[in-house]
């Protein structure tokens, strides 16, 4: 989808009910936020459909450096 979408949010906005199952992975495949993608706001759009399935990631740690968050990892409908 980062590729080949202009606008991820809207896709996930049009795909909408039809989504049973959401994967991410950054650009460069570190820990979400490490890249150029707005997990915030792709989270968000995804949330914002109704979905209620697992969101799956994948990343790559650095063999030279211990990557670290730029923030918290949030989780959309949790009271927590």
């Amino acid at each position: 989808m980062n590729i080949e979408e202009p606008n991820m949010e809207e896709s996930i906005r049009l795909a909408g009910d039809r989504i049973f199952h959401f994967h991410v992975a950054d650009s460069n495949r570190w820990y979400p936020g490490a890249g150029h993608l707005d997990f915030v706001s792709l989270l968000g759009t995804l949330y914002e459909t109704g979905y209620q399935g697992f969101v799956s990631a994948s990343s790559c740690p650095s063999r030279t450096q211990t990557p670290r968050p730029s923030g918290p990892l949030l989780v959309y409908g949790s009271s927590k």
